[in-house]
Formats: C-alpha cells, structure tokens, sequence
C-alpha cells in the first residue's frame, strides 16, 4: 500500500519459449510485451484494490479512465468501461473488452479512426496496435503520475516511460494533482 493506494513494487513477466521466437519473426513481441509490463504495474491486476471495478462485472468504473474514454471514443454517455469477461482466467476481468474473442471489430472508435479491438491493453493481440490515452488515465486512477497531455503518438511509448521507474527500482509515489485531459 502506497499512500491510499496499493500499487505494484516489484513483479516479474514470464514467456513461454515456445512463442516467443514466432512474436519476433512476426514483429509482435515487443507489443507483448508492453502488454505484460502494463499487468505487472497494475493494469487489470490491482484495480479491484483500487476500487475501480468489482471482480465479475464486465464495468471498470475509475473516473479518470473513464473521461477520457468519453472523450477519446466519443462515449459521452458513458458510465463505466467495458471490461472483458471471456477468454479464461488469462483473458477475463483485466483487459478492456473487445467482445467475440477479439475476431470483429467493436465499432468503437478514437478521433483517430482506430478500432477498440486494436487497443493494447485488449484480451486479445490484433495488428496494428497502439496505447490509448484511456489506457494511460487508468494507471492515474491506481495512483500513478500521468500527464495525459505528454503522452506520445504512437502512445505504446507511454508504457515504456510509465514502467521506467519500477523497472529502475525507484519506489512508486503517490500522485499529486489532477490529472489532464
């Protein structure tokens, strides 16, 4: 527990050997694992500690995240995130949903004309990916730093530099401010 937080000191990623030499054939395991680094800092993880979704409800409700999904995916009316309950113990209550097993688009889409179903952060890895700003302003509502307004296109940056001082060893602080949208 950080503050009135509880957020990830340490953690560990692990690969099966037998995947990781296609990933990189097929030029996706650095999207892999950005997609891990995420869950080992918090990302779907330690958000029912952090009271933004209840285990089960497929509704991730932690206002940050969620004004900007308003925002970002034209979801004014919105009143929580669609979370994935398919796909197993792997897959369910910690990724945003895509629905059908990630095979359809989800007809959600940025500003930008990216589809949900290409989100990092889904169940499943569809090509081309990229880090919504929705993704960013969820490790704001578990108690990290954010400044949306820094984070990069393409955004997949923003987990790298998110997980930088976790990775240096650097001990996780409580945040300060408003986050901006």
């Amino acid at each position: 527990m950080i503050g009135s937080f509880s957020m990830a000191t340490a953690g560990t990623m692990t690969f099966d050997i037998a995947d990781v030499p296609k990933l990189v054939d097929d030029g996706f395991f650095d999207d892999v694992i950005r997609h891990e680094m995420a869950h080992v800092l918090g990302f779907g993880t330690l958000w029912t500690n952090n009271g933004v979704y209840l285990k089960d409800s497929d509704k991730y409700t932690g206002s940050f995240a969620l004004a900007t999904y308003q925002l970002e995916y034209h979801q004014p009316g919105a009143t929580w995130l669609p979370i994935e309950l398919e796909g197993g113990s792997g897959t369910a209550n910690g990724h945003w949903n895509e629905g059908v097993n990630g095979t359809a688009p989800t007809g959600i889409v940025d500003g930008q004309g990216r589809d949900m179903k290409y989100e990092l952060m889904t169940g499943w890895l569809n090509t081309p990916t990229y880090v919504s700003r929705t993704t960013a302003a969820s490790f704001y509502d578990i108690g990290y730093t954010v400044n949306l307004s820094a984070v990069p296109e393409p955004a997949a940056l923003a987990l790298w530099l998110l997980g930088m001082p976790l990775l240096a060893g650097v001990a996780a602080r409580r945040r300060r401010g408003p986050a901006s949208l």
